[in-house]
């Protein structure tokens, strides 16, 4: 089924009226066993289209917790104020807790009512670098999911990129953006480049233990 720039707008703005969660304030490190942290930001999230020149966004605020379960395995929940969630688990593939480069896969699942359920499917790759212990900076690059079953999706591709700086309670710096792709049996379509979510955010980080 093709879907248009027209229909990405709509979906696009489904998701930001209910507060996209394209953030992500985490470096690949995991949260130790047993242990586990609480965070908050402020967000400005919003659609734009490159070739058309249009943006629109609004605030979001965003609260996340995280628990570690294993050695090199966290998992997580993130709630908005647009009543969304997402749920996800992070497996540490490369370093340990004082690592200076360490490597992440993970994968999430979520949504929101908008009318009818709209679900988010996320597969993020977590990069993270760690000149001392009071400073992180991180890339995620993640491919996301997002439709109503049945009634056809919308796939995206994109990445974060932010520092995290403190030594127990963590301030950070996020900057977000996924572009749109149609899922057409065809493929990409053309017409469709540039219309993308995006994301700047400031957040902090407590551990609880």
């Amino acid at each position: 089924m093709a879907i248009t720039r027209t229909s990405f707008f709509l979906l696009g703005l489904i998701l930001v009226s209910s507060c996209a969660q394209i953030s992500s304030f985490q470096s690949a490190r995991t949260t130790p066993k047993n242990e586990g942290e609480f965070g908050a930001s402020i967000n400005v999230a919003g659609i734009s289209d490159g070739f058309d020149g249009g943006s629109y966004g609004g605030g979001v605020v965003e609260l996340w917790g995280r628990y570690g379960v294993g050695e090199k395995t966290d998992l997580g929940l993130k709630l908005s104020t647009g009543l969304t969630f997402v749920f996800d688990v992070k497996q540490q593939l490369v370093g340990d807790q004082q690592s200076k480069f360490e490597l992440a896969i993970g994968g999430a699942a979520g949504g929101f009512l908008a009318g009818e359920f709209v679900h988010q499917f996320h597969l993020p790759l977590y990069l993270s670098l760690h000149p001392s212990e009071r400073i992180a900076w991180y890339l995620t690059p993640r491919f996301i999911n997002q439709g109503i079953f049945g009634q056809g999706n919308v796939n995206y591709l994109g990445s974060s990129i932010g520092v995290l700086f403190g030594r127990k309670v963590k301030f950070g710096i996020d900057l977000s953006y996924a572009g749109a792709l149609a899922n057409t049996p065809e493929g990409l379509q053309d017409s469709n480049l540039g219309v993308g979510l995006f994301n700047i955010g400031w957040g902090v980080k407590v551990p609880i233990k």
